[in-house]
């Protein structure tokens, strides 16, 4: 887990809240787009689940999905001078 975010998932987040937001973001209602991977949408599934789910958890296997997905993170340093 990144360093910065260990303080934000430590607290009690609504997980079921924060997918149900994505899903809205992605506009996925009833079907799901094409570009949505396979992957990603049982990981939405799992955590509209019953099942009580660790915040870091969610964390780690969703950045693993998006690492597995689209590969590592590429930061692209803007100079402001």
């Amino acid at each position: 887990t990144d360093a910065k975010y260990t303080n934000f998932l430590q607290g009690k987040n609504d997980v079921y809240a924060a997918t149900k937001c994505m899903l809205y973001l992605l506009n996925i209602e009833t079907t799901v787009p094409a570009e949505v991977p396979d992957s990603m949408f049982v990981f939405f599934n799992k955590c509209l689940g019953k099942k009580h789910l660790q915040p870091t958890q969610v964390y780690e296997e969703f950045a693993e999905i998006c690492r597995v997905q689209w590969g590592p993170k590429k930061f692209i340093e803007f100079s402001m001078e």
